[in-house]
């Protein structure tokens, strides 16, 4: 049987700048643990979104789309916390358009169904804990969340 060949990142940030940056709920309460309001600040829920409602990097879901804030100089400058999407990427996508090194001939199925199920109940647990992580992130933007009953 051929060995498959393997992904090699030519570090030309094309990822950062034009794919939206989805966050889980492991991101979140990591970055909780780590004290990192410098990431947390640029967390919203957004509603409506294309890959769904859910919480992203604000300015990478917007119109007009920019660069993930943490991309500086073509290298991530959060790297050794950035999101669990980023870290499972490009092994957890089927199609990476945006990358001129990407061919499909680097997907592993094995590995992107165990990648989509983790990644799967990561984001349930998103909407079981949505008030806590919305609490998180309105806070660090100086935001509270009022919630009328």
């Amino acid at each position: 049987m051929p060995t498959k060949k393997q992904f090699k990142c030519i570090k030309c940030g094309e990822c950062c700048r034009k794919l939206v940056i989805c966050i889980t709920n492991s991101d979140i309460k990591r970055w909780v643990k780590e004290c990192r309001n410098d990431i947390l600040k640029e967390v919203v829920f957004t509603r409506g979104a294309p890959q769904g409602d859910g919480f992203y990097f604000e300015q990478t879901i917007i119109a007009p789309k920019k660069p993930c804030p943490f991309l500086l100089e073509n290298q991530c400058s959060i790297h050794e916390t950035k999101p669990v999407c980023c870290k499972d990427a490009p092994d957890s996508l089927t199609s990476f358009d945006v990358c001129p090194s990407w061919d499909k001939s680097y997907i592993n199925s094995k590995r992107l169904r165990k990648i989509r199920a983790r990644q799967d109940k990561d984001f349930k647990a998103c909407v079981t804990n949505f008030e806590e992580l919305l609490e998180i992130t309105m806070k660090a933007r100086g935001w509270r969340l009022k919630i009328n009953m």
